[in-house]
């Protein structure tokens, strides 16, 4: 249930949800990811941004005014564990998750090594008795038919290891990946390093998640004001001095979204701002995210013109973005274009206009 409200943009009922499950499942680590992911697109929402401001438009003519909300926190309703959705709060629940899961590969470890350990033992027994003599027939035919039966199992339970397996790496780079988005939400940039860079150490890590741990890494080592290894993150998918190839294939994102365990998500409007977008992003778009990285990049260098060239690019395969709008908004003012700058920031304001419904007394 929590994950169909989490499907359909609802992070709020979602997390009550999780909450309650998570008293059977609190040792899984998937259980804090997706608390995390109800943060998370709680924040994409609008519901964590305290900046968001509605205003109300009342009277007219001379007389018309306007009337300002401000947006809050939502509570979750009964909720004594989790209080209110934040990104502190997501970092917490990342922070479970990935200690649960780095415990479970430890175990898990641990049990291969025994299990090995007893198999050899096992194997210098039989070897030991059969030098005593040979057994009987009917006890051959039973061993014969035991060592059958053993095959089968042995099979079976190495194929749902590998399920396993391949389901706790899905898990640990969403983990990451997600920390170290929170991390820069927070301003965190020294943590949101060492979260992309623990993503990139990953072995078998996905296309879509070894680009995003590049992305984030550019994006906190610009926030240390360190340009130079920024650049390096990018530069992995420079195809030429102002061209990205793309960072993965449509082929990688629809075997990726088959993998993922969340089957619900195709029925997610992309116009509704799920929390993930940064996830879901397509290869075009994952490229414009890398052209926008690199304009602001220029741009923290002085390199006002190149940095034009890039935004733009970047604008026309997500001409949607905050982010890249900005970052427009910045060069052109830079570069003295102070009316394209104010019709790109009238695109991206965070003051929505609603019709009149608040009553105006007299005082």
């Amino acid at each position: 249930m929590g994950l169909l409200y989490l499907a359909r943009g609802e992070p709020l009922l979602a997390a009550q949800c999780f909450q309650k499950a998570s008293v059977v499942f609190c040792r899984q680590p998937l259980i804090w990811l997706r608390l995390a992911e109800c943060c998370m697109m709680a924040l994409q929402n609008g519901l964590l941004d305290k900046s968001e401001i509605r205003v109300n438009v009342v009277g007219k003519g001379k007389y018309r005014k306007l009337m300002i909300e401000e947006n809050g926190l939502v509570e979750l309703d009964g909720s004594t564990q989790c209080g209110k959705l934040s990104l502190p709060l997501a970092r917490a629940c990342l922070s479970n998750g990935i200690y649960l899961l780095n415990e479970s590969l430890l175990n898990e470890s641990k049990s291969d090594r025994e299990s090995t350990l007893s198999v050899g033992m096992n194997e210098t027994k039989e070897a030991s008795s059969a030098d005593h003599g040979e057994a009987n027939t009917n006890s051959d035919l039973k061993e014969a038919k035991g060592g059958l039966n053993q095959d089968i199992i042995q099979s079976s339970l190495s194929a749902f290891k590998g399920i396993q397996s391949r389901e706790k790496l899905l898990i640990k780079q969403a983990l990451l990946a997600n920390m170290a988005y929170v991390e820069l939400e927070l301003e965190n940039p020294i943590k949101a390093l060492a979260a992309a860079n623990s993503l990139l150490q990953l072995p078998d890590c996905s296309k879509i998640y070894v680009f995003l741990g590049h992305l984030y890494a550019a994006e906190a080592l610009c926030l240390l004001n360190r340009p130079v290894e920024a650049g390096a993150h990018l530069s992995a998918y420079l195809v030429g001095p102002d061209d990205f190839k793309l960072p993965y294939e449509q082929e990688d994102f629809d075997q990726w979204r088959m993998n993922t365990s969340s089957d619900c998500e195709e029925t997610l409007d992309s116009s509704t701002g799920n929390a993930r977008d940064s996830v879901f992003l397509k290869p075009e778009e994952a490229r414009g995210a890398l052209f926008a990285d690199l304009a602001a990049l220029l741009a923290t260098q002085g390199h006002h013109d190149q940095a034009k060239a890039m935004i733009t690019h970047a604008l026309t395969l997500i001409p949607n973005n905050v982010q890249a709008t900005v970052t427009a908004v910045y060069i052109d003012m830079m570069l003295g274009r102070s009316q394209d700058a104010l019709t790109r920031l009238k695109q991206c304001t965070r003051v929505s206009f609603v019709p009149g419904r608040l009553e105006v007394r007299a005082s």
